[in-house]
């Protein structure tokens, strides 16, 4: 956002914060050209109900090439691609829609469809709405934005897990203790091996970018033999994420395909990752296949007196499992 405040503009900020609904606010900023951050435009769409998007989108078509109509646009191609697809020529700039569903031969790379993981105590809330406007009335901003449909789904909980905490067993290339990323707890795939009992991890930096392998032949996670890619940097071995309860729901449509740099809940078991760089999935040690994902993990996630997975990445850990040889690996991108 322009930080020429006029006195006009932050008028007419408030007006569109007193305004009763995201949609209001948005087809409003476009009729008077008023350019919001790309955090408050993802903020207040992601909030927009989906049977006003066609009007959301042909009000974007009306004003482009308008700034805030351009960003929307290319907002609106990750959400609502069908509606706005036709003119993405006439946008400046068009995400990079990754595949909902890559393949490796005829094997397809998404483990199982998207699910959010919800944390229930101990998160802070997506406080990016009053991180984009500090001015005028902010609190009806926050108002305008609150609850995030990605950190409170409506969907009910299909499950339940937790995460954070210490695992068992210790890293076969540095030694350090493993820590738990996730345990899919009633998770429904866990008992016929879907989806791994849980996902660990050596948060040593060196581990963390060479990638990791763990055996789950005999339910324990046990990491698998490897040597890094990468010296041992001295880092301090960092605190466990929070041991948080954790439930499972299941991920609409619209957030499918969530870019890394839009911010939005992250976490997630199943679905196509949210790439940082390019799409990699790494190599089963067992049978030499392609392993699918089955979760992803976002970096920043803002756990309360906690500094959590920012320690380890400053971008996204993803997981894949091998359902056949019962093998899972860990790795991380960040910009």
């Amino acid at each position: 956002m322009p930080h020429d405040l006029t006195p006009e503009r932050l008028e007419l900020l408030d007006r569109l914060a007193a305004m009763p609904s995201p949609t209001q606010v948005l087809l409003a900023a476009l009729e008077h050209r008023e350019p919001l951050t790309q955090a408050l435009l993802r903020g207040l769409l992601d909030r927009v109900p989906d049977g006003d998007l066609p009007q959301l989108a042909e009000a974007v078509v009306r004003h482009l090439p308008d700034e805030g109509a351009d960003e929307l646009g290319q907002l609106l191609m990750l959400q609502a691609p069908h509606l706005i697809e036709q003119h993405a020529d006439e946008l400046d700039d068009v995400p990079y829609i990754w595949p909902v569903d890559p393949r490796d031969g005829d094997r397809s790379l998404v483990g199982l469809p998207p699910h959010h993981i919800v944390i229930r105590e101990g998160l802070v809330d997506d406080s990016s709405i009053e991180h984009s406007v500090r001015i005028g009335h902010s609190a009806q901003w926050q108002a305008l934005a609150s609850p995030d449909p990605t950190d409170q789904p409506s969907a009910p909980s299909i499950g339940e897990g937790r995460v954070g905490g210490l695992a068992d067993g210790l890293c076969s290339a540095c030694g350090w203790q493993l820590h738990r990323v996730l345990e899919l707890g009633t998770f429904p795939g866990v008992d016929d091996g879907t989806v791994p009992a849980q996902i660990v991890v050596c948060p040593n930096m060196p581990c963390m970018w060479t990638g990791q392998f763990f055996s789950h032949a005999d339910g324990t996670p046990v990491s698998v033999p490897r040597v890094n890619e990468f010296p041992d940097a001295g880092m301090p071995v960092p605190d466990p994420v929070p041991d948080l309860p954790a439930t499972f729901h299941p991920t609409p449509p619209r957030w499918h395909v969530q870019d890394w740099g839009l911010g939005g809940n992250l976490n997630r078991v199943g679905g196509v990752g949210s790439w940082v760089q390019d799409m990699i999935y790494p190599t089963c040690p067992t049978c030499a296949q392609t392993i699918p994902i089955v979760a992803q993990f976002g970096a920043f996630t803002p756990f309360e007196g906690s500094y959590g997975w920012e320690r380890w990445t400053e971008g996204i850990i993803y997981a894949f499992w091998c359902r056949d040889c019962r093998i899972s690996a860990v790795t991380a991108q960040q910009t």
